[in-house]
């Protein structure tokens, strides 16, 4: 039963449970974390089709031995495996955390005699609230209307009912995070814990190499402390629910966030999908790589960039008045021009990094939202081509952004030439973009096209990419299909096959032959709700066969020294 003694453990530090709510109220709080599960087989048969599928068929086996042992031998004897079970978080008013075990019971006697070992001195079927001891820690229990409830607190069980959220779970998994109920207090306390959680990890980390580096650490740091403290402060439910379905050959996982009403994170969810996308008439399914966001971008995450610039270029900071080299001085990662003339007749260089950032913010995404699409295809000859299309705020702003890059020295740009004007179509202008020497190889030679538009720019590259990029100009001319705000569509054999196509290994050889069969996509969709969004991944089981297939052949070795025997 060492089970109990991680589930306490998680209900104290994570606050992870799923309990009845009538329970909860009889101690005199809600529960704001619920974790349910269709049944015990069901979660086994997930357990054992992902294992499975991954090639780790031994694995599968050892999990009917695993339970074996924990329960010396008896199996989950007393124990209902095909109804619903449930765990819970429970927030008391006086900050206390506290957690609520629900499974269902078949035989309560063969349930009785299969704590035995942690009943004191109870014989035969457990009646009212007892206690347990698991491994040093004491809990109560409860056996009654067809479940038992074990809780630290007898309180939490005396009087439960079975939750009705209990029955008709249609999916293997599911996490419901409830924070409307929870005290400004407890809120803070999470807050403090996710943070200091990331400041940990953060030490622990080796010392960054370079000044970008240690600029791209501390702000995504930053803004992953921001978002788990918006979302602490901000959204009312959070659900995550996972599936295995084994009919469709893949792995479902779904989330949803409903925000608060009248707060930024509302605002901010509901702008997904508000406007559909310019490129949705790009969007494939069969495709290696199919990308489609026309999604938010809050400003927020720009200012933040911005102060993370300036710090690093203020006084006593890396590259300020207290010397040193900071990321600020990196004309590359802040794209910061060094050579050529501004709009007003100032050199380009004495434009500042933060006035640049605002600068790309200000075309890519003007209304704070960004509309883009990436594809990457196969070419007739079998090369790898690309697609990249952007909405931008006019295309006059985007050439002269365009002008302040090729300004700058060629050891800070990959742009060695543009030739200007090569070709119109669909009112866009088309111009040969050369550099960029190291698609060459995976390409192959040639420039590649870049369009601008009155509102949107294009760029591909590989074999014909000219015509492609044609045909796209076409094809956006015309609406597209309504799509969800963000799609991702990934084909990993195809993915496979172009790699190896550019020079394959012998691993990659091998990750195509684990990819043949049924399963072979991956999909992630996001799409807004009322107060909120939803998402959706689909994993195949041809990547859980891909990785299985990776694992096997264990990590590679340095070039020059042989690998470790296992």
């Amino acid at each position: 039963m060492a089970f109990l003694r991680r589930a306490a453990r998680l209900g104290v530090v994570v606050t992870t449970v799923l309990a009845a709510p009538a329970a909860a109220q009889a101690a005199g709080a809600e529960p704001f974390l619920v974790l349910r599960a269709a049944s015990i087989d069901r979660l086994l048969g997930a357990a054992r089709y992902v294992v499975t599928a991954a090639g780790a068929a031994e694995a599968s086996q050892k999990i009917d031995a695993f339970i074996g042992l924990l329960t010396q031998g008896k199996g989950l004897i007393g124990v209902d495996r095909s109804r619903p079970l449930g765990l819970a978080a429970i927030c008391s008013q006086a900050r206390e955390i506290s957690w609520l075990l629900c499974v269902p019971v078949k035989d309560p006697k063969a349930l009785g005699d299969l704590l035995r070992p942690h009943l004191q001195g109870i014989q035969g079927a457990p009646e009212g609230v007892v206690p347990i001891q698991v491994g040093g820690g004491k809990y109560h229990l409860h056996v009654t209307r067809g479940h038992c409830f074990v809780a630290p607190r007898a309180a939490l069980i005396e009087r439960p009912e079975v939750p009705a959220s209990l029955s008709g779970t249609r999916e293997d998994l599911v996490l419901d995070v409830s924070l409307k109920g929870l005290s400004r207090e407890v809120r803070s306390l999470l807050e403090t814990q996710i943070a200091g959680l990331y400041e940990a990890a953060s030490r622990r980390r080796a010392p960054a190499a370079s000044g970008p580096y240690v600029l791209g650490q501390e702000y995504g740091r930053a803004a992953a402390v921001e978002g788990m403290t918006r979302f602490f402060r901000e959204a009312e439910r959070f659900t995550l629910s996972l599936t295995a379905n084994q009919g469709s050959a893949q792995l479902e996982l779904e989330t949803e966030i409903v925000a608060r009403p009248r707060t930024q994170l509302e605002r901010q969810l509901a702008a997904f999908g508000r406007e559909p996308s310019a490129f949705s008439a790009l969007a494939s399914r069969d495709a290696p790589i199919s990308f489609l966001c026309a999604a938010p971008f809050p400003r927020e995450l720009f200012e933040q960039m911005e102060l993370a610039i300036g710090g690093a270029a203020g006084p006593g900071g890396p590259g300020g008045a207290g010397g040193g080299t900071g990321p600020s001085n990196d004309p590359r990662l802040l794209l910061r021009a060094s050579q050529g003339e501004g709009e007003s007749g100032e050199s380009a260089a004495s434009e500042s990094p933060v006035a640049w950032v605002e600068r790309v913010r200000k075309v890519f995404a003007p209304g704070d939202e960004v509309d883009l699409a990436f594809l990457l295809e196969a070419a007739p000859a079998g090369k790898p081509q690309f697609l990249l299309a952007a909405k931008v705020s006019s295309g006059e702003d985007f050439e002269r952004l365009l002008d302040q890059l090729l300004a700058l020295s060629p050891a800070d740009s990959d742009i060695e030439k543009v030739e200007r004007d090569v070709a119109r179509h669909g009112g866009a202008r088309i111009h040969a973009v050369t550099g960029f020497r190291d698609l060459e190889g995976a390409l192959g030679p040639g420039p590649l096209h870049l369009a601008v538009g009155a509102d949107r720019v294009f760029l591909a590259g590989g074999p014909d990419g000219l015509a492609r990029l044609k045909t796209a100009l076409e094809r956006t001319q015309r609406p597209g299909p309504r799509l969800p705000a963000i799609q991702l569509s990934l084909r990993p054999s195809k993915l496979a096959a172009l790699a190896a196509g550019a020079g394959g290994s012998p691993r990659l050889q091998a990750a195509r032959e684990a990819l043949r069969g049924r399963g072979d996509h991956v999909t992630y969709e996001m799409v807004a709700v009322d107060r909120g969004a939803r998402s959706r991944l689909l994993v195949g089981e041809g990547l859980l066969r891909l990785i299985g297939a990776m694992s096997s052949q264990g990590p590679r070795a340095p070039a020059g020294r042989p690998a470790s025997p296992r």
